[in-house]
């Protein structure tokens, strides 16, 4: 009992952080494809 608890903690702590750097990282990737599609259109028009 006293083994399953340390072991759930850090598998939720390691989720939480991979799911927080994950969220990150497509924010990022999003962030630079839209100012890369935004220049592109903007390269367009002009």
């Amino acid at each position: 009992m006293s083994f399953d608890l340390p072991i759930n903690q850090v598998i939720r702590y390691a989720y939480n952080t991979f799911a927080s750097a994950d969220a990150v990282l497509y924010l990022w990737i999003g962030a630079s494809f839209a100012a890369f599609t935004l220049g592109k259109i903007l390269g367009v028009v002009r």
